[in-house]
């Protein structure tokens, strides 16, 4: 009786292209939908009355945060939104509400929390003409985080404006702005995760 012998794999080359591309298409990372077209691109926000003091920032997770002001309710208010890494948006197809306390808001700065949520500062008038400086964290599903209308950063006397943000790296952030409380000077606050201040006065 003939002995029968199994074929090796290099005499079934149909073997081996299976396996390889099986290898590629678990490798080759996820790609974005983003539109290759230049007449042809992705809205983050299309509401009347989307206005200046734009703001972007990576989300930590391949996407993108993007908060502005907002005068869709005549008076102006703070939006965000998180665009994912498929160019999709995550929060709304015109924005999350973040602020639309009495008065202006506006100047809105973002960083991301690390977790793929957002953290927003900006300027607020609802205590008067002059701007305090206020916060609000955004969860990675668009939950509101901290207080409601946000958690006040500085409310010195005079002017406080244009907020910058950099995450650090707990969750929160630091806050850097420009303070006419006594002249021009510039300030800084940190706020935890949990909205709370951890540097004192």
């Amino acid at each position: 009786m003939a002995r029968q012998h199994s074929t090796p794999l290099g005499q079934a080359p149909h073997v081996w292209w299976a396996l390889l591309w099986a290898l590629i298409g678990a490798a080759a990372p996820a790609r974005a939908d983003w539109p290759s077209s230049p007449v042809q691109n992705v809205p983050v926000c299309t509401a009347p009355g989307a206005a200046g003091f734009r703001s972007v920032s990576s989300d930590g997770v391949a996407g993108l945060l993007v908060a502005w002001t907002d005068t869709r309710s005549d008076s102006a208010d703070i939006y965000v939104q998180r665009m994912t890494a498929a160019g999709t948006a995550a929060w709304g197809g015109d924005g999350l509400l973040v602020c639309g306390a009495l008065n202006d808001q506006d100047q809105a700065a973002v960083t991301t929390d690390g977790s793929g949520g957002a953290i927003v500062a900006w300027r607020d008038m609802r205590d008067g003409p002059t701007g305090d400086l206020y916060v609000q964290r955004v969860s990675s599903t668009g939950g509101i985080l901290w207080a409601a209308s946000g958690v006040k950063v500085c409310g010195a006397v005079n002017e406080q404006a244009n907020p910058v943000l950099v995450p650090d790296g707990f969750g929160g952030a630091v806050v850097i702005w420009e303070d006419y409380r006594a002249g021009v000077a510039i300030y800084a606050q940190r706020i935890r995760f949990d909205g709370q201040a951890a540097w004192a006065a």
